[in-house]
């Protein structure tokens, strides 16, 4: 029984574990305790590690006083932090909602995404966009959140559109395909295009202004598992960056990829290889997290090195390794900037400047 659940996992590092139950025929229990006897288990820290000293120290030095709350308009003051408590779940992700300063998607649960909430940061008020068993939430232009549920009693894919303040304005459901969609992203230079991936190899189309299904594009070999980050609309040619199951250093000197970015053609179906994405020679490990924005690709690996990728970019496909960070946690900021996160509580934040 092990075996086959470390070949399930090793297949789609992201299963769920309901997924894996659901493959193998077995009870969530004995996923859980096949999971734990192989060394699998969430990627987020459920112990803080203690402080010594000088982290200590160096933390009192940034501590600010508590938020002021005006007794007439319940704003905070300008210049203060607030903090915001999230009863019985923990904090999965924060991300901005696009084109509405001020507001956070705040994702909730254990393991798995329970609840997605809207939060306004001059107000602090909190509003439930969505609950129940979540897959994923990503964001859009024009103040849009895409959710994907695993539910079967509730619609896959749903759209909500909010309003300035944080209000849900609209919910539109989107027609699913015949397979079941394993990730969805934006697609830059089309407003109010979404793709998706499939496990089957599959690439479809949206549009979340209508919520018709525009196409299923089917990728070939060699793309079965891939999970898409982003796609790129150029002159009528939709270019959609693939992610590949996560492969290790033995893997990749055997030809192995880790991404690819495929170009095609969304009238006809037509798909061409535009290049692929691997890793440098020195660079070992596993590759845990990944945020892409615009051209720019930035990955975290298990021993805590980071290897950033500029698509079209002179440092060729192997990508540019910095083993000395041994952060956890990658994320891209305004003006080419990325925050970096550790395990010790420090927060770091970088200029990347491409060769």
């Amino acid at each position: 029984m092990r075996r086959r659940v470390t070949r399930t996992v090793l297949v789609n590092r992201r299963a769920t574990n309901r997924q894996i139950t659901e493959q193998n025929g077995i009870s969530e229990r004995t996923t859980h305790g096949s999971l734990s006897l192989i060394g699998y288990c969430s990627r987020r820290p459920h112990r803080v590690p203690l402080l010594s000293a000088k982290t200590k120290k160096k933390r009192l030095q940034w501590e600010t006083p508590s938020p002021t709350l005006d007794e007439r308009s319940g704003k905070a003051s300008p210049g203060t932090a607030s903090s915001v408590y999230f009863s019985g779940l923990s904090v999965m992700s924060v991300f901005p909602v696009s084109d509405a300063p001020g507001l956070l998607c705040v994702t909730l649960g254990q393991l798995e995404i329970r609840e997605a909430r809207v939060l306004c940061c001059s107000s602090l008020s909190q509003a439930v966009l969505c609950e129940g068993e979540i897959h994923m939430v990503v964001g859009m232009s024009n103040r849009r959140l895409v959710s994907s549920s695993y539910s079967v009693a509730t619609t896959p894919l749903q759209v909500y559109t909010l309003t300035q303040d944080g209000r849900l304005q609209a919910c539109l459901s989107l027609v699913c395909p015949s397979e079941r969609v394993q990730t969805v992203a934006a697609v830059e230079g089309q407003t109010d295009a979404l793709i998706g991936s499939t496990h089957g190899g599959h690439v479809v189309l949206w549009n979340v202004a209508t919520g018709q299904l525009l196409r299923s594009i089917d990728l070939g070999d060699g793309f079965t598992d891939t999970t898409c980050l982003r796609g790129y609309s150029l002159c009528g040619v939709l270019f959609v960056l693939l992610q590949h199951p996560s492969l290790c250093a033995v893997e990749e000197e055997e030809g192995g990829a880790l991404f690819s970015l495929v170009a095609t053609n969304p009238l006809t179906g037509t798909v061409a290889l535009a290049t692929r994405l691997g890793l440098p020679k020195a660079c070992t490990g596993r590759l845990v997290e990944v945020d892409v924005h615009g051209s720019s690709v930035v990955g975290v690996f298990r021993s805590g090195s980071v290897c950033v990728w500029q698509l079209g970019g002179r440092q060729g496909q192997q990508g540019v390794w910095f083993p000395e960070l041994g952060c956890q946690l990658a994320r891209w900021g305004a003006q080419g900037t990325v925050l970096t996160a550790h395990l010790n509580g420090d927060v770091c934040l970088h200029r990347y400047r491409p060769l």
